[in-house]
């Protein structure tokens, strides 16, 4: 389960991360982050917080479609305060917002109209609510091929250590490996991975279940990486896999293991 305190961190990191554009922020905009910090129940110890140290707050997704609106707007204000829009800025909020899962064919327009609806005045909820009911933004389709269960079933493996192949190609390494949507939370997904026999029956655990929500998609590849904490309190952020596709065939499995600069290429 995602803490509140995570949601209001992961934000403030996003804000900063348009903010620090210009390297260096002006008067202006440090009130304007408080603020809108303090509009989304940020305390002012969570935003010295994230001030201190913003390379050590995790990003999460916003768990409904009006939140994502809503902290997207606060990263559309940040850019019209600091002036003429930066490429940089504009792309920084692309990215946040492909992140959040929206469909990235419509995002520019999308960022567009809520700057409209900024110069026009509109209150924050009021702009949420209006891009709601016009169907704004749509969720990237690419995330419905996950679907309720997906499965991979994998002879051979191999495995790369500080970006190298460490071993060579495994063969006759089965793995089956398993994404469903998360089985202990509504937001994201739980991937595990069991060893199979040469039955191809589950023999026992490769890999525990491990929480996981989307974090990049696209036409050929879908990533995942890790959220939150186990029950023995390590975090599932040094897990990730990429899901690589073929003419829409999921054809290709890495597992990433990010402590270790480790990753399993299941084929």
């Amino acid at each position: 389960m995602i803490s509140e305190k995570s949601n209001r961190l992961s934000h403030m990191k996003n804000m900063l991360l348009i903010a620090f554009v210009d390297e260096e922020m002006d008067e202006n905009m440090n009130k304007m982050i408080t603020l809108l910090a303090k509009k989304n129940g940020i305390t002012q110890e969570e935003i010295n917080e994230a001030f201190e140290n913003p390379d050590n707050i995790e990003f999460y997704i916003p768990r409904t479609m009006k939140e994502k609106l809503i902290q997207l707007h606060d990263l559309v204000t940040l850019m019209i305060l600091g002036g003429p829009i930066k490429k940089e800025e504009m792309l920084n909020c692309k990215i946040i917002a492909i992140n959040f899962g929206l469909d990235d064919k419509i995002i520019e327009n999308f960022i567009e109209k809520i700057m409209y609806f900024i110069k026009s005045g509109e209150k924050r909820d009021i702009i949420s609510e209006t891009l709601l009911e016009l169907g704004y933004p749509t969720v990237n389709t690419l995330d419905n091929r996950l679907g309720e269960v997906t499965r991979f079933i994998s002879k051979n493996l191999i495995r790369y250590e500080y970006d190298y192949s460490s071993n060579g190609k495994h063969f006759n390494c089965h793995r089956y490996i398993k994404i469903e949507k998360n089985i202990s939370d509504e937001i994201g997904y739980t991937v595990s991975i069991d060893n199979l026999d040469e039955d191809g029956l589950i023999n026992n655990n490769h890999m525990s279940p491990k929480q996981m929500h989307i974090l990049t998609t696209c036409e050929e590849i879908i990533t995942l990486k890790g959220f939150g904490l186990d029950i023995m309190g390590a975090p599932f952020s040094d897990y990730g896999i990429s899901l690589l596709f073929e003419n829409k065939n999921l054809n290709k499995v890495i597992l990433h293991l990010y402590d270790r600069n480790i990753d399993m290429e299941y084929l």
